[in-house]
């Protein structure tokens, strides 16, 4: 037996843990990568959207306050405002003048600083003397303007980067402006301006409506040509290795990674650069908190998982297993009936089919033991039936010695044909039936016939290997001993006809007569399936017709066709066409 096999051989429990398993780890999967790709996308949209924006106000503001410092510092140009009295006072000799000159000037410097609160030191400072001459407030007691940041040079005016204030007790961040100047009695005065800025120490981040998270970084500048002046954490970025803009964005570009950081800069339209920098952990931070909340939910699906194959353990499995139980027992001979309430309908449906099925197999099973008994009993009815063919055809034989004794040659011959016939029909002649035999056969009982009716029977037969053949037996003495018992006529001639059609591959038996013909009844009573009754009863008429049209089509199947045409007082004709096999 060849045996199919399309999957190993596993437990439907095992099947459905590996189906569950592999559908919810591939739909998490699936899920965790579509989002994982979307959550990047967003987080870093949203990060570096935070990070430009900060550092774009960042840098509006600076040039912003450049502007101002600048505007500040055109009026305390000698040919300024406040650069005028300044030059007076320089000039004057007069003790009161100087103190009017004095007080003006000091009062001069704070109106113009107090319109922007972002203004927090502005200051002459004598170069010659390297002493300070106004200032609107108090300096720090280490203050020293050799070591201002430089970011941009503009003709005499030079913009500084970021720095501690040099005003005392100031502690913010602050830019400065610083501008070289000659007043008319060729003194070499700086004018100093510094204004506060607010320093972006981290970034902040809106995750929804009240929620917003605050990401630290550090914020770095560059000078015009390149190097960072100022870095807020020197801790990570010491200025005292030269870092450079090249060194942070080789290509040239405006963000992208650095080491550990993820940098984003802008370069102001005065020429300096701020850049913010964020460690890849921060920057990231979002997609490992991601991550951690993707492995709580992985690990809850698992155990939601295993809980729903339990369930369905319990629900499928266990009915299952009782079905196996009850399939082994039915192996085993009970058929006990057995009610199950599982809990689910379609099983108990199921198991009251099984009962259902029991129950015709037991029926079944007692039908198969009747017909066994009944077959039993025809087998021995069958041997009888050997024995009285065997003690006719011996007691025929010694008749047939007793006939040739006294010379009775017509008897003799009687004998010799319907012994033939009896040993033919027994099988004790030919195993195999083929058409020549059954037209020797055919000859013999039409002989035999012959002694009891007044008839001719014409038989034409064409020879042919296809006579060779085997067919059924019994073929063609239940058709001439029908033509001879309706179909003889006045005349009482029989035609047979037997012949092979080359192109059809068919061999062809036409039996006909010339008698009284049959009646549309009979014929339809031939048409009937072979039945045989042991009481006589009507039934049994035609039944060699009907014998051998059941004959015919156990034997050749459908390939066969046996026709029968008659017609009241003109006779019948009966056709049989045979494949060649």
């Amino acid at each position: 037996m060849k045996k199919r096999r399309f999957l190993r051989g596993e437990t439907i429990h095992q099947r459905l843990v590996s189906a569950f398993l592999f559908v919810t780890v591939s739909c998490l999967l699936l899920s965790g990568i579509v989002s994982y790709i979307a959550l990047i996308s967003v987080e870093r949209n949203k990060t570096e959207t935070a990070m430009i924006s900060n550092l774009e106000q960042v840098t509006r503001n600076m040039d912003r306050l450049y502007l101002y410092m600048c505007q500040i510092s055109q009026q305390m140009m000698p040919q300024g405002n406040i650069g005028n009295l300044l030059d007076s006072y320089l000039t004057y000799g007069n003790s009161y003048e100087l103190y009017r000159a004095k007080n003006q000037i000091a009062k001069e410097l704070v109106t113009i600083a107090f319109p922007s609160s972002d203004i927090s030191l502005l200051c002459y400072y004598n170069q010659d003397t390297g002493s300070s001459l106004f200032e609107s407030f108090t300096f720090k007691e280490d203050y020293n303007f050799a070591r201002l940041p430089e970011a941009v040079r503009v003709g005499d005016i030079v913009y500084g980067g970021f720095h501690s204030s040099l005003r005392k007790y100031e502690e913010k961040m602050v830019i400065s402006l610083v501008r070289n100047c000659y007043f008319s009695d060729n003194s070499n005065i700086m004018i100093y301006v510094e204004a506060k800025v607010d320093m972006p120490g981290y970034i902040e981040t809106q995750s929804g409506k009240e929620i917003s998270k605050k990401m630290p970084c550090v914020l770095l500048q560059a000078d015009e040509k390149g190097r960072i002046c100022y870095s807020s954490n020197e801790k990570e970025f010491p200025l005292k290795n030269g870092l450079t803009l090249r060194d942070i964005f080789p290509n040239g570009e405006e963000k992208g990674k650095y080491g550990q950081y993820f940098a984003v800069a802008q370069t102001s339209d005065i020429g300096y650069t701020n850049l913010i920098v964020m460690r890849l952990s921060d920057y990231k931070r979002e997609l490992y908190q991601w991550f951690e909340r993707s492995i709580m939910v992985f690990l809850i699906s698992i155990i939601m998982l295993y809980f729903v194959v339990f369930m369905i353990n319990r629900i499928i499995y266990r009915p299952l297993k009782l079905f196996e139980k009850e399939i082994r027992k039915l192996g085993e001979g009970s058929f006990e009936q057995i009610e199950y309430d599982t809990g689910v309908l379609e099983f108990n449906q199921l198991f009251g089919q099984f009962n259902q099925m029991k129950q015709q197999i037991k029926n079944l099973l007692a039908d198969v033991e009747t017909t066994e008994k009944e077959k039993n009993q025809l087998v021995l009815e069958k041997l009888i039936y050997q024995i009285n063919p065997h003690f006719l055809m011996n007691t025929l034989n010694s008749v047939h010695w007793l006939a040739k004794l006294h010379n009775q040659p017509q008897i003799s011959r009687f004998i010799t044909d319907l012994n033939s016939i009896l040993a033919y029909n027994l099988g004790k002649l030919d195993k195999i039936t083929t058409f020549r035999s059954e037209i020797n056969m055919l000859r013999s009982y039409i002989n035999l016939q012959k002694m009891r009716y007044d008839f001719e029977a014409d038989i034409e037969v064409e020879e042919g290997e296809y006579l060779e053949q085997p067919t059924v037996r019994m073929l063609l003495q239940p058709l001439v001993e029908n033509a001879i018992r309706y179909g003889l006529g006045e005349d009482g001639i029989i035609h047979v006809r037997i012949f092979y059609h080359e192109r059809r591959k068919l061999a062809v038996i036409i039996i006909e007569d010339r008698g009284k013909g049959l009646s549309r009844e009979k014929l339809l009573q031939f048409q009937e399936p072979f039945r045989y009754s042991q009481d006589g009863a009507s039934e049994n008429t035609g039944i060699g017709l009907r014998y051998v049209r059941s004959m015919l089509e156990s034997y050749y199947g459908d390939k066969a066709i046996m026709s029968i045409n008659s017609e009241m007082g003109k006779g019948t004709k009966i056709t049989l066409l045979l494949p060649d096999e």
